[in-house]
């Protein structure tokens, strides 16, 4: 399987180029962040543009969280979307952030039928490189994110045994890393067999061929996790600056919206509901 890999200087570039400040553009509205909220950002962002027609949108390819924080904090872009809690160090500069959503985190797979689903102690075993195969054979294709991110954060905290295997599978050089969600999901698709983590609304927003697995029996649904069944989730946020724009403000309470919300349930996710507006 090929690995994907981006090299420091690249983002740094990449980065670099996306804080050049935006200029002139008064009914402009610029978005970047975590790939796992692209996919519902861009069917939100159609649904506000057609009652906004005077409103202009752009959607940057995956920033990664920390990425679009950034961004938003040096003016390129108008609203962050991050699936981490700020750090106090953002906090202190005037980032602030405006949670809408949770949608289930899961382990999925390019298989077209993973109900019976796995335990926890059988992901921890897969990402060893010595668990189980599918029931008809079929190696199962770990694809690793990377070490600091949010993906890892959650297995280590939820899957007993996990921190170990993690540094099992690190020092194979079988386990590809992806290290974007759209890189995972990418390669997801590629390998028969594969398993790997995300978000349930980054799958079902993009439209991608991939199934979440059911852990210890319980599916990776909205209505599971809305039920308390399913327990695995990220929380996504908005995050803006100090001095937000009308637009972005006006944005952020079109999501927050019934036909806002509307749209973040057949995304896969569970609106959050608060006045934070303000």
């Amino acid at each position: 399987m090929p690995k994907v890999r981006r090299t420091a200087a690249l983002m740094v570039l990449a980065a670099l180029w996306l804080f050049v400040p935006a200029t002139g553009q008064a009914a402009s509205l610029k978005i970047g962040g975590t790939g796992s909220a692209l996919g519902t950002m861009r069917i939100l962002c159609d649904a506000f543009t057609r009652i906004h027609a005077d409103v202009t949108v752009e959607i940057s390819n995956s920033l990664g969280s920390g990425g679009g924080i950034q961004a938003v904090l040096h003016g390129a872009i108008d609203i962050a979307l991050s699936s981490r809690p700020l750090k106090d160090g953002e906090r202190a500069v005037g980032a602030r952030e405006l949670p809408y959503s949770k949608t289930p985190f899961i382990l999925y797979t390019s298989r077209r039928n993973p109900e019976i689903g796995l335990t926890r102690a059988e992901v921890v075993e897969i990402f060893t490189g010595h668990g189980p195969t599918w029931p008809d054979g079929t190696p199962i294709r770990v694809i690793l994110r990377p070490e600091r991110d949010s993906d890892t954060d959650i297995l280590t905290a939820n899957f007993p045994g996990m921190d170990r295997a993690l540094k099992i599978a690190r020092m194979s050089r079988g386990f590809p890393t992806a290290y974007s969600d759209q890189d995972a999901m990418d390669l997801a698709e590629s390998a028969p067999g594969s398993v790997t983590t995300g978000t349930l609304t980054a799958i079902v927003a993009e439209r991608r061929p991939l199934k979440g697995i059911p852990i210890d029996g319980v599916a990776p649904t909205v209505a599971n996790l809305e039920n308390g069944s399913y327990t695995l989730s990220k929380t996504l946020s908005f995050v803006i600056g100090p001095d937000p724009s009308p637009f972005a403000m006006k944005f952020i309470r079109f999501v927050n919206s019934a036909e806002g919300a509307a749209v973040l349930r057949g995304t896969g996710n569970l609106p959050l509901s608060s006045e934070r507006q303000g």
